[in-house]
Parts: C-alpha cells; sequence; structure tokens
C-alpha cells in the first residue's frame, strides 16, 4: 500500500493506493503547528502500516518535520517529500525557478493535464486561492495567489477591533443584506473569493476562448461550486491524483 500525503497551509489530506487507483474521497483534518504529532498519532493510528509515503507539502519546514518524524518513528519508513520539477512529459513548468512553484500547484496541473483537455486553468480553493493556466501546447504560463476565505477572515479578525473569532468548521453564509458583523464578514469573503473566481473565469475564456476548460479544485471546491456558474468542472483530489502520477514518473 501507499500512502500519498496533501500538506496544506492549514490541512492534512491524505488517500491510500495500490499504485494504480486512488481509494477517494480523501481524508483531512486542519492541523495546528504545535499539536501536529498528536493530531497525526490520532488520525493514523488506525492505519496498516504502508509500504511507501509520498509527500506533496507547502507547509512550513516545522510542520514538515513533524510528519517525517512521526512516519519514521511509528512506521520506520523515509518520507519521500515531492518538488515540482522543470517538466513532465510534454508538460513544461513555467516558473523561472521550476522548483519554486508550489507542489500542489504543480500536481493540480499534472492531474488537470492527463483529461487531455487544453488549454486549461486549475483553480485551487484552499487557504489561497491559487489560479494556473496550461496552455494548448502544454506549457504552463504561470498564474495567480491571493488569500482564500479563512485568510480574508483572520485579516479582518487580527487587523481591526472586531471581535470575531475565524471557525471553518461554521460553513458559508451567502447572503447581500447581512443583519449581524459575524454574518457580514462570512458573506462578504465569500462574495469576494466566488467573484474573484468567476471574473478570472471568463476573463481567461475572453482571451483563450470556450475550449478552455476551468477545474475547480481544493478543499472548498465542492462548496464553492454552489455559488459559481456551472463551468466549472470540480475535481476536489487533483493535487492528490497528481502525486500519484509522479510517483510513477
Amino acid at each position: 500500500m501507499i500512502l500519498l500525503l496533501d500538506v496544506g497551509s492549514s490541512t492534512i489530506k491524505w488517500v491510500c493506493t495500490d499504485g494504480s487507483l486512488l481509494s477517494l474521497p480523501s481524508n483531512s483534518f486542519v492541523y495546528k503547528v504545535e499539536d501536529v504529532s498528536a493530531q497525526l498519532q490520532r488520525a493514523w493510528d488506525p492505519l496498516t502500516k504502508p509500504d511507501q509515503v509520498f509527500v506533496a507539502s507547502v507547509a512550513s519546514q516545522e510542520v514538515n518535520i513533524a510528519v517525517a518524524n512521526w512516519i519514521r518513528r511509528c512506521w520506520q519508513l523515509e518520507p519521500d517529500f515531492i518538488s515540482s520539477p522543470q517538466n513532465s512529459g510534454e508538460l513544461r513548468n513555467g516558473y523561472f525557478d521550476p522548483a519554486s512553484l508550489g507542489i500542489d500547484r504543480w500536481l493540480g496541473v499534472l492531474a488537470a493535464s492527463s483529461y487531455s483537455v487544453f488549454p486549461f486553468a486549475v483553480f485551487d480553493c484552499g487557504t489561497c486561492l491559487t489560479t494556473d493556466v496550461v496552455a494548448s501546447d502544454r506549457q504552463h504560463l504561470g498564474g495567480l495567489i491571493t488569500p482564500g476565505l479563512w485568510l480574508m477572515q483572520q485579516s479582518i479578525a487580527e487587523h481591526t477591533a472586531i471581535n470575531y473569532l475565524v471557525d471553518p468548521g461554521k460553513g458559508f453564509e451567502p447572503c447581500l443584506f447581512a443583519t449581524t458583523t459575524e454574518a457580514g464578514i462570512r458573506a462578504g469573503t465569500l462574495a469576494m473569493a466566488t467573484s474573484h473566481l468567476q471574473a478570472l473565469a471568463d476573463h481567461l475564456r475572453q482571451r483563450f476562448g470556450n475550449e478552455l476548460t476551468c477545474y475547480l479544485t481544493g478543499g472548498e471546491a465542492t462548496h464553492f461550486c454552489s455559488y459559481l456558474a456551472d463551468d466549472f468542472v470540480v475535481k476536489p483530489d487533483l493535487v492528490l491524483e497528481g502525486l500519484l502520477l509522479a510517483t510513477k514518473k
């Protein structure tokens, strides 16, 4: 068994595979840096020891060390941390320094490219909202990074006198006329995030034509799609799909 890990800025997601198929849906938890080892123990203690562990991480060094040490201590395995390459087959990394492209973004476009529909854009909805575009010739053109829903809410909480507790577990509150401060923040950040995604998708289609495929992935993908036009293809686990492909290169 192979264990694939997607370690984000706030969430650890994983899935088991026999090397050919992913046993989706994935499992995940929101981690606390100071408590990540204990959280891993609770989440992974029931798992059968894998034969290999591959990790795609954009987390801090502290979190990466904690994850690696847990795997070494409990499973006596050395995890393989993947980095972004210059190319994968005909798919070419558009960054001047290819390794500096977030591995989550690279794996997202790698997975999307496996569907053989070009050009395309990948919108990853996690702690940050990222966009990556791949042209018809398989050239990755680069992309954008903006704050995600919870980062926007956290910014308001930390940089104003508003007494607001950021709680991802509370879900979404779409409305136009909020009647409490909390509802106004939640509805306003949701409107900003979804408006950004929709406007960017529309702009890209103007540039590349209607043949452009827009993939929506990440932890908030299934939630955001309810507030977007129906021309997004929802693939919540593109990073893990791409990680599986990367292990075969």
